[in-house]
């Protein structure tokens, strides 16, 4: 009796310091991609489109797209067409991304035919600095994005099937054959 008594007392220890694992990796993870701002490094010449034969303008300003790599896919996070950089570009994205998936940018000149890599880079505390545009992302508190982050990883998929296996194990055990 003793030793079941221990075993459920341990078994609910487990549980509890799991569970606050668990919590605290959701809030510690809860940002969420708000936005990437994009400028151009001081003394750096900003990239203009190339011209095809005589079709087309001269000095006509880069068609600006950002990609970032969350996890091992590339999202697109929109094109200015057209557009000089300026005081810089900022893109949103169009779904909640967590911030701590975000690995790597890609900055490219958006060509119908092909498209040039003008900068690519990990990012490091939210920011990157490459050899002619600097990047910098914003983020805001999400507990969606935590959640998201949490359910993708190993661990949390394997609760989500504990889940679904405790439900489906409940659900069969009321039915009456």
């Amino acid at each position: 009796m003793k030793l079941e008594a221990r075993s459920k007392k341990l078994i609910n220890a487990c549980v509890i310091a799991f569970l606050g694992w668990a919590v605290a990796g959701i809030l510690l993870n809860s940002k969420q991609l708000d936005s990437v701002t994009v400028t151009l490094r001081p003394g750096a010449t900003e990239h203009k489109d190339r011209t095809i034969l005589i079709v087309g303008k001269n000095d006509e300003a880069a068609d600006y797209q950002l990609k970032v790599r969350s996890q091992s896919a590339w999202i697109d996070l929109g094109t200015y067409a057209n557009r000089p950089i300026g005081d810089g570009l900022t893109f949103f994205p169009s779904d909640s991304y967590p911030t701590r998936t975000i690995q790597e940018v890609l900055l490219l000149d958006h060509d119908k035919l092909e498209s040039d890599t003008l900068e690519q880079g990990p990012l490091e505390d939210s920011k990157y600095q490459g050899s002619n545009y600097e990047f910098s992302i914003q983020s805001s508190f999400s507990l969606q994005a935590g959640f998201h982050w949490f359910f993708a990883t190993p661990v949390g998929i394997a609760i989500l099937g504990g889940i679904g296996i405790a439900i489906f194990l409940t659900v069969l055990s009321n039915l009456n054959f």
